[in-house]
């Protein structure tokens, strides 16, 4: 799933963090880098591409649980 915001920002959720029975459009247990605020636009998509953080070296999935920060 990709989110575009009103702000520029973008971020590539995977679709079972998308679709879990804990999210409601946004993945909370993700860190706060990972959510678009102001989203006008949500795409699937087949293959990956980054979003806004990850085209900086940030790790694709940010779970805070795994302390994952950079890829």
């Amino acid at each position: 799933m990709y989110a575009y915001g009103l702000d520029g920002y973008t971020a590539v959720i995977p679709i079972k963090d998308f679709v879990s029975n804990n999210s409601i459009i946004f993945a909370p247990y993700l860190y706060r880098w990972k959510s678009v605020k102001w989203i006008y636009r949500i795409e699937l998509i087949k293959d990956y591409k980054d979003g806004f953080w990850e085209a900086l070296g940030y790790h694709p999935q940010g779970d805070v649980r795994l302390e994952d920060r950079f890829k």
